[in-house]
């Protein structure tokens, strides 16, 4: 590796926080998976947390921790935040069964590009119900909530020779508090993720443009389990690889297809996949399967309508004879991107990573900018102005 152009080399303790995270995740992902038993409903604790936000997510049968790159991600896999170009203010409204209403809100603000703040906020609120004491008699209206607050940050370790992100990492702290009627219980929780991006010179689908593969890895809740009066409970601890492959099949459209494997301490292994078609940067529309379903098909659907500064997204669950849970959410976006100009927007562009590219491939490009300054150069001092800026 080379640095070129303001790259950086990838320093001791930068390369020691890169390499430890990921090799502590991955370590985590095979002890929990040799030792988690999985497939025991009702196992753990704050179930609230498993509440997904972003109707996208859901519409694409929640496969998402490699697709993840808006201010979701705070909750899916945080190192997706490290690829969000401009502040984002996210919110999802859940209209549950049996009067349960899931309310999820995440703010992400780009220090710069491949650096990104966020704040969220999870709630699950209960309409009261009546409450009954040891004789049977009724007594008064039960209240039941569950909240958890948390701060996430993502940013991006390794680039490629034209500054996009070749390696994200995040995480994200919460606090976590269940009440029911006079008692409640706190502590407080991680998630972890990574994501890599590949970007081969050549692809088995020659015709497609600017394809892209991802690899991701998201561990959920990780952290001691909440404690009423003398008993306490596990978090609902999860770990999910993920894999996408997006290309665009026209200059103004965009395919993704995805799929996840979790595997968690309170439910059987889960297998996601997903497909969204975005069509002239406007609509998109998308899909997805879901194993583990007691209840329902496990099919997804739903819709997005994308403007410059507001997303709108839909998605509908089907869940047999209970119906269906729709899930509504905003994704509003201020100021300007902090991609590096004048490709913002198009191709992403990071400053602060270490640089990983092949030493061809970055003399190549040197060559090529080389002879285009001269060229520009000689279109000049010949006053062919349209020329040059061609």
């Amino acid at each position: 590796m080379k640095p070129v152009n303001g790259g950086e080399k990838l320093g001791m303790p930068a390369a020691r926080f890169c390499l430890g995270g990921c090799a502590g995740l991955a370590l985590s992902a095979g002890l929990f998976c040799a030792s988690a038993d999985a497939g025991a409903p009702g196992a753990a604790a704050a179930s609230f947390l498993k509440f997904t936000p972003s109707p996208r997510a859901t519409a694409m049968g929640e496969s998402y921790v490699s697709v993840t790159e808006d201010a979701y991600a705070a909750y899916w896999n945080p190192a997706g935040l490290a690829s969000v170009e401009r502040p984002e203010f996210a919110a999802t409204y859940n209209a549950s069964f049996e009067d349960v209403a899931h309310q999820y809100v995440t703010f992400a603000f780009p220090l710069r590009y491949g650096s990104t703040l966020d704040l969220n906020l999870t709630r699950l609120s209960v309409t009261p119900f009546q409450g009954y004491d040891a004789t049977g008699l009724a007594t008064r209206k039960v209240t039941s909530s569950d909240l958890a607050i948390g701060v996430a940050y993502g940013r991006t370790m390794l680039k490629d020779e034209i500054d996009r992100p070749i390696l994200n990492v995040g995480a994200n702290l919460k606090s976590i508090s269940e009440t029911l009627d006079a008692v409640s219980a706190n502590t407080f929780a991680a998630d972890l993720g990574a994501v890599y991006y590949l970007r081969p010179d050549k692809y088995w689908i020659r015709s497609g443009r600017a394809q892209e593969l991802r690899f991701a890895l998201a561990a959920r809740n990780l952290g001691p389990g909440l404690k009423f009066d003398k008993a306490s409970s596990p978090l609902p601890t999860a770990f999910t690889l993920g894999a996408s492959w997006v290309a665009h099949p026209a200059a103004k459209s965009s395919l993704i297809l995805s799929a996840d494997n979790t595997i968690a301490n309170d439910e059987k292994n889960i297998f996601n996949l997903g497909a969204e078609y975005s069509a002239f940067q406007l609509m998109s529309f998308r899909a997805g399967y879901r194993t583990g379903v007691a209840i329902g098909s496990g099919v997804r659907f739903g819709f997005g309508i994308n403007l410059s500064f507001v997303d709108l997204d839909y998605s509908m669950s089907p869940f047999g004879e209970l119906g269906a849970m729709h899930k509504i959410g905003v994704t509003m976006k201020f100021g300007k991107s902090s991609a590096r100009t004048p490709l913002a927007g198009k191709t992403q562009r990071v400053e602060h990573a270490a640089l990983m590219a092949k030493k061809e491939t970055i003399v190549s490009l040197q060559m090529f900018a080389n002879d285009f300054i001269e060229l520009a150069k000689k279109d000049l001092a010949q006053r062919k102005y349209i020329s040059a800026e061609v």
